[in-house]
């Protein structure tokens, strides 16, 4: 007589198992979606530097100036940089490139002379300063801030937190 020995899980055993899972999910999932949250914020700064920079560079190269304003519903300069924005040559109105923004639950906000972004063909800004800036949960999750000579930085951790007043 054949005798083979089966291989399972008791009762008590499965259910201990199921519990760990369940636990372990509830503290993961949690931190899985700030994770997502976190890589999109740094996507949308990340591709609003990639275009800032890029029409500078633009500007330079043609020798002719370039700017970049806020998204409107007919695909023209608008007021809203959350919808996203528009690459154009303000001489022609000839659009280089139109981005939508993905802000989800956060805002994205331009504060600086003008609505638009003008780079002239040196590079350099006409206008002061300015920045821009995503609040999300009242704080300021990046910072975007353009001289006058056109270069475009990151701010630090610490600046956001001494900044988070105007997410307030």
């Amino acid at each position: 007589m054949n005798h083979s020995r089966q291989r399972a899980m008791t009762l008590p055993e499965l259910l201990t198992l199921v519990l760990l899972v369940a636990i372990t999910a509830i503290y993961a999932v949690p931190s899985f979606s700030q994770w997502v949250e976190a890589s999109k914020h740094r996507t949308l700064q990340e591709t609003l530097w990639h275009h800032l920079q890029s029409a500078r560079n633009r500007a330079v190269l043609q020798g002719q100036a370039l700017e970049i304003c806020p998204l409107s519903d007919n695909q023209q300069c608008g007021s809203d940089w959350n919808q996203g924005w528009i690459l154009r040559m303000p001489a022609s109105a000839e659009v280089l490139a139109v981005e939508q923004a993905d802000t989800n639950d956060a805002t994205l906000h331009w504060r600086g002379y003008q609505q638009r972004i003008l780079f002239h063909r040196s590079g350099q800004t006409p206008s002061s300063n300015g920045r821009f800036y995503l609040c999300h949960d009242s704080n300021v999750v990046w910072q975007l801030v353009i001289s006058r000579s056109g270069r475009i930085r990151q701010t630090s951790d610490a600046e956001n937190q001494d900044e988070a007043y105007r997410c307030g």
